[in-house]
């Protein structure tokens, strides 16, 4: 998820059709290996043409490396070095084209193929680096303020910034700090650590894909946090502003799917997860929350019993509150 500058977007990055077209690649180079090897047999060939043949295939093995492990963990230093990579395969790939000793029609033809496939990849790598290069800094509305730059100094954005906590909470989405419980309502101090998408076009297919993506983002520094709170009522869990209380996100608990706990597994030693996907949404969203202050399974154990209660009729709550 480099480490990420000062507020750089936890939003994924990585580019599908570069993932793609380097698959593709060591699939086709493969044919053309074997298919140059068999012709520079068939020519009688130079130890000199299959040297080169050989050194062409180690740097695949490292363009083809370099390219899915930068994408995939939105590392601009493997990303260049794909690309430099690139550069080299092309030189080589050009020489059978050209310069060998004995240049065949077929040679010229699989070769023509495997200098266009490169370049492809080279586009595509210069503009995913690009990407990676130019995603977005801490926003100005945050910078602006005194306190929420203070905050920005540990990674943590603040609520009352010029840009309202609302306003902030949904950007962050796409791109009084005090615990009670009582008998009805009961309210936690947390941090928004991210919200990913259920979507396979952003390689997260099951939670575990999820929480694999936020210890990813976590290795890289790649996490800012929100602090909010986290109130649980009969009807719906709902995030407000820890100042002004006002009200970031209602989940009714119907469109509640799942919650459960991550421990362990990151700098974030305890934090909750929550899967909601309302009427107007086609995938559901994943929320991830660090619980402070009160350990996640309390907080989960007391949406889990909310949420046995809406579905079953019973009132098992109050005793988990206990």
């Amino acid at each position: 998820m480099a480490i990420l500058r000062a507020g750089r977007s936890a939003g994924v990055l990585s580019s599908v059709p570069l993932q793609l077209l380097l698959r593709l690649t060591s699939l086709y180079f493969i044919v053309y290996f074997l298919l140059t090897l068999g012709l520079l047999i068939r020519k009688n060939y130079l130890v000199c043409d299959v040297a080169l043949l050989f050194l062409l295939a180690a740097l695949e093995v490292l363009h083809f490396l370099c390219g899915v492990k930068g994408n995939l963990t939105e590392s601009e230093s493997y990303i260049l070095a794909n690309i430099l990579v690139t550069a080299g395969t092309v030189l080589l790939t050009v020489y059978f084209l050209v310069w060998q000793t004995y240049v065949m029609r077929a040679d010229v033809i699989i070769s023509g193929i495997m200098l266009a496939v490169y370049g492809l990849d080279g586009v595509l790598a210069v503009s995913t680096l690009a990407r990676f290069a130019s995603s977005p800094l801490w926003m100005p509305e945050i910078m602006s303020s005194p306190r929420s730059q203070s905050g920005a100094a540990n990674g943590v954005a603040r609520s009352d910034s010029k840009l309202s906590a609302k306003a902030l909470y949904e950007q962050r989405k796409k791109y009084s700090n005090s615990n009670f419980i009582t008998h009805e309502t009961s309210q936690y101090h947390v941090e928004h650590l991210s919200t990913f998408m259920m979507d396979k076009s952003e390689s997260i297919i099951t939670v575990d894909d999820a929480i694999k993506k936020l210890k990813l983002l976590d290795s890289k520094d790649k996490i800012w946090t929100q602090e909010m709170l986290l109130q649980v009522t009969d009807k719906a869990v709902k995030l407000l502003d820890c100042d002004t209380q006002e009200e970031l996100e209602n989940f009714p608990l119907p469109t509640i799917h799942m919650c459960q706990t991550v421990l362990n597994q990151t700098r974030y030693m305890s934090v909750l997860l929550i899967v909601c996907q309302d009427k107007e949404q086609h995938k559901p969203d994943i929320h991830f929350f660090h619980c402070d202050e009160v350990d996640a399974e309390l907080v989960h154990a007391d949406i889990d019993s909310a949420l046995g209660d809406t579905k079953h009729g019973k009132n098992m709550r109050p005793q988990t509150l206990k």
